[in-house]
């Protein structure tokens, strides 16, 4: 989070902030009704969160963790402009 230039970070787990739920809501075979409520609702709050920050001028970046790993340098390239932009 850089609270100066109201930009903040967030790192989503594929599973637990549900990437590609349409398709894996699905394959969930173990304690299906508890995770499919639980999933669901982190969704939703992730939704809620990004609407409360940028209703307040926050400039929200979601990247999946598994992004991270594949393509830091993407990454960071989206973060520092976003930081260079807010500076000004």
């Amino acid at each position: 989070m850089f609270k100066k230039i109201k930009l903040v970070i967030f790192v989503d787990g594929e599973f637990f902030h549900g990437k590609n739920w349409d398709i894996d809501r699905n394959r969930i075979k173990t304690n299906s009704e508890f995770w499919i409520k639980k999933i669901e609702r982190n969704i939703q709050r992730d939704a809620e969160v990004n609407t409360h920050l940028e209703a307040q001028n926050w400039k929200v970046f979601r990247f999946w963790s598994n992004d991270i790993k594949k393509n830091l340098d993407s990454c960071i390239i989206e973060i520092q402009k976003a930081i260079a932009e807010r500076q000004v």
